[in-house]
């Protein structure tokens, strides 16, 4: 059960991973566990993508283009954020 909620309210995160292999559940509880608590977010990724898909399709090529832009444009600023936090000094301790 543990490991079914687990799964339920962080899904596929790491620290969920990190935190059910230092527990003392076992293989078969794991593993169970596991695919019965990410059957919710499976299904739901699946049909919220089955709808965009569906939308983009209706919307035409130009949908499909700024839908490309959103995406590309996300993962420049996610690497400029990724690049000026790692160039940025540490903070030191106010004490």
């Amino acid at each position: 059960v543990s490991v079914i909620l687990v799964r339920l309210l962080f899904f596929l995160a790491p620290p969920a991973h990190w935190v059910l292999g230092l527990s003392r559940v076992g293989f078969g509880p794991y593993l169970l566990g596991s695919a019965i608590g990410t059957l919710p977010g499976i299904a739901l990724v699946v049909l919220a993508s089955r709808g965009i898909f569906e939308l983009l399709r209706a919307a035409g090529s130009g949908a499909w283009l700024a839908a490309a832009l959103v995406l590309v444009a996300g993962l420049g600023v996610r690497r400029y954020l990724s690049r000026r936090d790692a160039r940025s000094p540490p903070e030191e301790d106010p004490r």
